[in-house]
């Protein structure tokens, strides 16, 4: 029952991120140069009202998140985000032809599989607060050394929330200690970070590719760590099966994020180009 309802909570988190990155993407590209979003842009992009009104929508999400971190493993709940994705492809493109439909069913057959497969195999360990500890130095280091375009921006910001959910994760299971205190406000504060870094990415290229790219990167990273350090291996079959459906999913990202796929994005290129 609780695992229902993690997946019921991921799946609206994954609507609401999905409204609150197009909303956020649209203010960024409309009120900044591409590629120039510093702290002084930054500061003329907060006062944007749909940039507002996106992060409003990012919080409700955000929220619906971290319950769903908090009531079943990162390897159920983080993949789920992925739907994210179809829906903002779907909505900012407008129309859907066939080759958009069958990289949706890809996407959503490949995460529905592989959501399944995790919620009958999953076995939690505890992870112990100086591996959390770990991991959130590690994700200060990825933060600091961010750089370049869209892509790796997206990416740096994908492992930087990714690693964020894991302790969101870790941090629930420490609830009404004073490492379940600390270990909470240092994930909210990567998953701020992850936020900042995706905003830049935003600056520098398509919402498509950035969100394709961090699609990809973060439930590939918190899933990873997931299981090096807080989950019990599954059998041998049913994990060839996570990685075959993981590559189905990704195959169908990566061709929802081709930024020339669809007739719409040469026109909103152009658009903000002019």
């Amino acid at each position: 029952m609780l695992t229902l309802m993690a997946v019921l909570c991921a799946v609206a988190a994954a609507c609401c991120f999905a409204a609150g990155v197009l909303a956020q993407h649209r203010a960024v590209r409309t009120t900044v140069p591409i590629g120039a979003l510093g702290w002084r842009a930054m500061a003329d992009v907060v006062r944007a009202p749909g940039w507002l009104g996106g992060v409003g929508i990012g919080v409700v999400g955000s929220g619906l998140h971290i319950v769903a971190l908090a009531l079943a493993p990162v390897a159920i709940v983080q993949p789920i985000g992925v739907l994210g994705f179809v829906l903002i492809v779907v909505l900012g493109w407008g129309s859907v032809d066939a080759r958009t439909r069958n990289a949706v069913l890809a996407v959503c057959a490949g995460v529905g599989g592989f959501v399944i497969l995790a919620a009958g195999s999953q076995v939690a360990q505890e992870i112990p607060v100086w591996q959390a500890q770990l991991l959130v130095g590690l994700a200060v280091v990825v933060a600091l050394r961010a750089r370049g375009g869209c892509t790796r921006l997206s990416a740096s910001a994908a492992v930087v929330s990714g690693l964020g959910s894991t302790v969101v994760h870790v941090a629930a299971g420490y609830w009404g200690t004073t490492a379940g205190l600390l270990l909470g406000a240092q994930a909210m504060g990567l998953l701020v970070t992850g936020g900042w870094l995706l905003q830049r990415a935003y600056a520098g290229g398509p919402a498509t590719v950035a969100i394709g790219t961090t699609t990809i990167v973060d439930p590939v990273t918190a899933v990873t760590v997931t299981l090096l350090l807080g989950t019990a291996l599954p059998s041998a079959s049913t994990l060839a099966a996570q990685v075959v459906l993981a590559l189905v999913a990704a195959a169908g990202v990566r061709a929802l994020a081709v930024p020339d796929s669809h007739p719409q994005t040469t026109r909103d290129r152009d658009a903000v180009a002019a």
